[in-house]
């Protein structure tokens, strides 16, 4: 994965070249808990599979970077390809990964069944 890289006054960007995967950090510039929204969005989805807002920079981007990390293992999974941790344990894929897709994270944790639209592959235009 890349750096976070700043897009504007208030949009930060990270990006996984292999999948195509990013993670979006807005500043919406509101005051409390739900100043910066998140969101992370594969390549071949215009509709996020995780999003969730919070009241820190540090920890919008520790909860992107962690659903961004969580979906590419979940992609190289699906894909048959190896992992290598940082352990030097080869695994394919992650235990989340093995389970199906994340769908959303919130404050508390993985929500394993977030709301979807079903039945194709993109929204209507």
């Amino acid at each position: 994965m890349t750096r976070w890289r700043l897009l504007g006054p208030s949009i930060q960007l990270m990006f996984d070249p292999p999948s195509g995967a990013r993670a979006v950090i807005r500043d919406t510039c509101g005051d409390g808990a739900d100043r910066f929204h998140w969101s992370v969005i594969p390549s071949e989805e215009s509709l996020p599979i995780a999003a969730g807002r919070t009241g820190g920079l540090a920890r919008a981007r520790s909860i992107a970077e962690e659903a961004l990390s969580a979906y590419t293992e979940d992609w190289r999974g699906l894909r048959g390809l190896v992992h290598v941790d940082t352990e030097g344990v080869v695994a394919a894929g992650h235990e989340r990964a093995r389970e199906g897709r994340v769908e959303e994270v919130d404050r508390q944790g993985v929500i394993q069944h977030a709301a979807r639209p079903r039945g194709r592959q993109r929204p209507a235009i």
